[in-house]
């Protein structure tokens, strides 16, 4: 959701009917496998955070993990191949108003941000639009996309709506200049490509990449992609 609190709002909304249902019609909740990895992730978290630098900082902050229980909640719709494609088209639809947001919105909030003098050039006004949140979001839509391509191809049915929700995502995704949802996406897709499909759409995906590479922010984030590495660059090194 564009407005965390709306977002909140409607899946504790979500929980609560999901609650009213099951014990109406007097049925148990099936836990999925991503119920087991939220669980994990969740004592991993308080772990951490009790043995971490600032225990007090950061269990004044564990109740945003609270909102993690939308997987698993998610889960429980996905009861079958038609409702596991409705919930991914969904994702992908979503991704695809962010893409659409991020191609009409950054770069007339850049140029207002050069002209009011508080960045050099539109480019870099451009690269500093760039949202983490949104770029992960992205990352998992693009291959959402891949896969329901694929699928029309198997199928022999038209796939045309999903190229072009493809092409939107791909731009915004260059737009965002994050290079850890570029490597991730990458790397994922040659990996989907290359057990799904034949060497062709390998050879389009090294193509988008190399295109890529005509944008000036884009050949700076990647040769200063080294420093990622550096442990001056802070956490960075770590989370890689």
């Amino acid at each position: 959701a564009f407005s965390l609190p709306v977002g909140r709002t409607l899946m504790a909304a979500c929980l609560v009917l999901l609650l009213i249902h099951l014990s109406r019609a007097r049925k148990t909740m099936i836990l999925g496998v991503s119920f087991w990895f939220w669980l994990v992730f969740v004592l991993v978290a308080v772990f951490a955070t009790a043995f971490g630098v600032d225990p007090e900082v950061g269990f004044d902050k564990m109740e945003k993990i609270v909102w993690f229980m939308g997987i698993p909640l998610c889960a429980t719709l996905v009861t079958s191949f038609h409702r596991l494609s409705g919930v991914l088209a969904a994702y992908a639809l979503g991704s695809g108003v962010v893409a659409l947001r991020t191609i009409i919105l950054n770069p007339i909030h850049a140029f207002k941000m050069v002209k009011a003098g508080k960045m050099p050039d539109f480019m870099f006004a451009l690269v500093n639009e760039g949202s983490m949140t949104y770029a992960q979001v992205l990352m998992i839509g693009i291959l959402i996309v891949l896969g329901f391509i694929f699928l029309c191809r198997e199928e022999k049915r038209s796939a045309v709506k999903w190229w072009l929700l493809l092409f939107l995502q791909t731009v915004a995704m260059v737009m965002m200049f994050k290079r850890g949802s570029w490597v991730c996406v990458a790397v994922m897709a040659a990996v989907f490509l290359a057990l799904n499909t034949n060497w062709k759409y390998l050879l389009l995906l090294a193509a988008m990449i190399l295109a890529s590479f005509v944008l000036p922010p884009v050949r700076h984030r990647v040769m200063n992609l080294e420093k990622e590495f550096n442990v001056d660059s802070g956490g960075r090194m770590t989370m890689w």
